[in-house]
């Protein structure tokens, strides 16, 4: 390979640290990978599972509208009655 030093036995160069990477610096670069802690919780008022406010349950969500009901898009220009 083109890193191969002459000499070396046929082994090619690697990146090395110059230092280590203390616990602090390290907690410091990685703050923004962290889960972000979720403290408001509700219960879904039909099957009881725990939702985050103001969003659709990921279990009973495919029965929120029932199929007469008319769609928001129903406005100028639609076809429906």
């Amino acid at each position: 390979s083109g890193s191969a030093v002459p000499g070396a036995g046929g082994f090619s160069l690697m990146a090395v640290p110059k230092r280590k990477v203390t616990p602090s610096r390290k907690g410091k670069r990685n703050q923004f990978k962290r889960i972000k802690f979720v403290a408001d919780v509700n219960k879904c008022r039909d099957c009881g599972k725990a939702k985050r406010p103001h969003i659709y349950c990921d279990r009973c969500s495919t029965n929120i509208f029932p199929d007469d009901a008319p769609t928001m898009g129903a406005g100028v220009g639609s076809t429906t009655p």
